[in-house]
């Protein structure tokens, strides 16, 4: 049953969230400075291999504060501009609170929250996942590190397969190449990290492709009218997109695959993964109308 929290409690339980976390933790903040006991326990969950999501917003974040979570092997990290709203939560416990992951809240505010847990407040717990999973959605990511990948390879003269380390989205080596030869004319590029492909000029001085490991993000540029798009397009790119979740955003599209989606880093799953982000693109460029 759910629980009133004062600020001692907050602190408390935002602690025990972190500490207990098994395989996921996620930490929704507007302003975050990270106190020198929280940091110790999000790079032990780290250590763990517990997968961290960091949704933050109103400002960016301190150049110490990118040092801690650069540090981290398995992090995303999300800017939402609007972002208002306080949560915690790992696999089994949930805090929709105050208080922000922001040191001088934990010594100088009054803040308030509620214990949630998944196993007697299912109904709570998963309506505000499916909030978080909207905020990310219309948010910006700007980090997402992994542990190596294992992918099966197999030599050219079809020896026995060998285990190859990658860092970065599995299949994106192979789209990266699969992209330059389809679009010889446009600008492609991808980041350091090996997680975002960018055509820079896919519609040149309209529409800039980003494929962000398995989202293709159609962002709108220069003259390009949202409002326009919106109301004349959104049922055609609806049904363009009927296998897929399309979401839209004031200045892009993001085209995410099914629910029922699942990766597969074996050579077969890598070639159809490559095969259905440059469907996407295609039909992005053949069947959707952009026009100033």
């Amino acid at each position: 049953m759910a629980k009133f929290l004062t600020t001692v409690g907050n602190s408390y339980y935002i602690e025990q969230i972190i500490i207990n976390a098994k395989k996921n933790l996620t930490l929704v903040t507007p302003y975050l400075q990270l106190s020198k006991n929280l940091t110790e326990r999000i790079i032990d969950a780290d250590k763990r291999g517990v997968q961290i999501t960091f949704i933050y917003g109103k400002s960016s974040l301190s150049d110490a504060e990118k040092r801690k979570l650069s540090s981290l092997n398995n992090i995303q990290i999300f800017y939402f501009k609007d972002l208002h709203a306080k949560c915690y939560h790992n696999e089994d416990s949930m805090i929709i609170s105050s208080m922000n992951l922001y040191e001088f809240s934990e010594r100088n505010n009054r803040e308030m929250g509620i214990l949630a847990e998944r196993e007697t407040d299912g109904e709570i717990f998963n309506d505000a996942i499916r909030e978080i999973e909207s905020i990310i959605n219309s948010s910006i990511a700007e980090k997402n590190t992994s542990q190596p990948i294992k992918i099966e390879t197999k030599s050219n003269n079809n020896a026995k397969g060998e285990i190859q380390t990658q860092k970065g989205c599995p299949h994106f080596p192979r789209l990266f190449e699969e992209l330059k030869k389809k679009y010889p004319y446009s600008i492609i590029e991808k980041d350091s990290e090996g997680d975002v492909i960018y055509i820079k000029d896919f519609i040149p001085n309209k529409i800039e492709i980003r494929i962000h490991w398995y989202v293709v993000e159609c962002h709108y540029l220069g003259r390009v009218s949202y409002k326009w798009m919106e109301a004349a397009n959104r049922k055609n790119i609806e049904k363009v997109f009927e296998d897929k979740r399309v979401y839209w955003n004031t200045d892009r599209i993001k085209i995410y695959p099914p629910k029922s989606h699942q990766t597969d880093t074996s050579i077969i799953g890598i070639k159809h993964e490559v095969e259905l982000a440059i469907d996407v693109i295609e039909k992005v460029k053949d069947k959707l109308l952009f026009r100033p």
